[in-house]
């Protein structure tokens, strides 16, 4: 569903942010921190939903489960710092 002059940027934010869930899962085993861990998924579920909002369709849906998803993500990472 991507236009062509999408597909690299949105490829290359795909590695990135799977790197990112990579690094948190890698992190908890090590640290066994769940924050990392919990934050990190949020904020990829949240994600989701932006491209999906972005790419498949657009609904209200998408940004009434992804804001929340985004900013409990974030509030999630930000205890993990404590």
């Amino acid at each position: 569903r991507l236009s062509t002059q999408m597909r690299r940027p949105v490829i290359a934010y795909v590695v990135v942010i799977s790197s990112m869930i990579s690094a948190a899962i890698m992190a908890f085993t090590v640290r066994q921190q769940w924050e990392l861990l919990v934050g990190a998924a949020l904020f990829y579920l949240s994600d989701l939903f932006v491209a999906r909002h972005r790419f498949v369709v657009e609904h209200r849906i998408n940004r009434s489960v992804g804001l929340p998803l985004y900013y409990g993500g974030q509030c999630v990472l930000a205890l993990s710092l404590a």
